[in-house]
């Protein structure tokens, strides 16, 4: 098999799509030559999604941007003549170029532009500050390359080495550049993500939580460790993985398929852990599968899996799979135990579910959620 080349980077082209998208005005070439290098490089993501949300935000920027709008139309019909008749533009053929420049005046017509001119403005702003963060020393125990979900988000990455990462809501896996040259292929990881690790015997595979590091060469499998819940859960499906505790480096724990190794995460002290069932030391058990499947990955089929767990646990995933926040008002109800399935279902469909089970009374308000005896 031959070696698929890699598509030479284009800061500039990147932006100009970002742009493009937020404006409503990319085309669908535009939008896949855009999840293109989304793909190749994964942490330009993460600066999508920041920009993302200043566009989305009622920044003071985007009060009225009629005003840099009207100035920069200015600009743009004076320069728009001699810039057509350029036998070169950047990397792109003359008539992409014209054809740009056309979709410019068509835009120049309509409203659509003072939005587009809004995003330009805010496209130079993020590109400061990201840049400006990255001129920042960054600590040796974080990398240079950050790629992060919202909650009510998930989404599946490529690394640099071809292994594939489905990250769940509210995580964040972060590795260095140096990640395919270094002797040991190394990832910091936030949350939950499912991993499928290219083999590369000559180059391990470890992953750093809070809790564990957990080092591989070929194999998939789950991590949870979100730093507000009490345990850190690794879910082996095939290979072979090593798991180190931090608390107890030389302490080794071998993974075989369908094991799922449940260490306490002891910083953990709020009032999270004591209606669960309290693990002091680490715990050796099964994988539990549905139609062959593990449970623990369903997540990846976008699929919400309660097993046998209580309602207080149960309001943290919500939180994160729907966006919201989730207040329980009665310490009787925080420790009832629930074991559901849901898949594309609403919030007020999970909800109405588990209060007939459990009995229990239930008001949503916008983005929170109350349940009360």
């Amino acid at each position: 098999m031959h070696k698929k080349e890699d598509i030479p980077f284009n800061e500039d082209r990147f932006w100009l799509l970002v742009s493009l998208r937020l404006s409503g005005e990319a085309t669908a070439t535009e939008l896949v030559e855009l999840e293109n290098i989304l793909s190749m490089c994964p942490a330009k993501r993460m600066e999508m999604e920041a920009l993302q949300d200043l566009w989305q935000s009622n920044s003071a920027i985007l009060i009225d941007p009629r005003v840099s709008f009207n100035k920069h139309l200015q600009r743009l019909n004076d320069d728009i003549a001699s810039f057509s008749q350029q036998e070169e533009l950047s990397s792109h053929s003359p008539a992409t170029h014209k054809n740009y420049i056309s979709r410019i005046l068509s835009l120049a017509n309509s409203t659509k532009w003072i939005m587009a001119s809004a995003a330009c403005v805010l496209l130079a702003c993020v590109y400061i500050v990201i840049h400006i963060y990255h001129a920042k020393p960054i600590p040796k125990t974080l990398a240079q390359n950050a790629v992060y979900t919202k909650p009510a988000s998930k989404t599946k990455i490529l690394l640099p080495d071809g292994t594939q990462v489905w990250l769940n809501a509210d995580s964040k896996i972060d590795y260095d550049d140096n990640f395919t040259k270094a002797a040991v292929r190394e990832v910091a990881l936030s949350g939950e993500a499912f991993f499928d690790v290219a083999k590369d015997a000559q180059h391990p595979f470890i992953i750093h939580t809070k809790t564990v590091d957990i080092k591989v060469i070929g194999t998939a499998f789950n991590v949870r460790s979100y730093s507000n819940e009490k345990n850190t859960e690794t879910s082996l499906i095939r290979g072979a993985i090593e798991v180190t505790l931090h608390d107890n480096p030389g302490k080794k724990i071998l993974l075989k398929p369908n094991d799922k190794l449940i260490v306490p995460n002891h910083d953990i002290t709020t009032d999270l852990i004591k209606h669960d069932d309290n693990i002091i030391e680490p715990k050796l058990s099964k994988i539990k599968f549905l139609d062959s499947v593990a449970i623990e990955t369903l997540w990846t089929k976008n699929q919400l899996v309660f097993d046998n767990e209580p309602l207080e646990s149960i309001a943290l995933k919500i939180e994160r799979w729907y966006g919201v926040e989730v207040i329980i008002t009665d310490n009787g109800l925080k420790s009832m135990g629930y074991s559901a399935i849901f898949e594309d279902e609403s919030l007020e469909q999970v909800m109405k579910a588990l209060q007939i089970t459990g009995k229990f009374n239930y008001v949503i308000n916008k983005k929170q959620i109350i349940i009360s005896p």
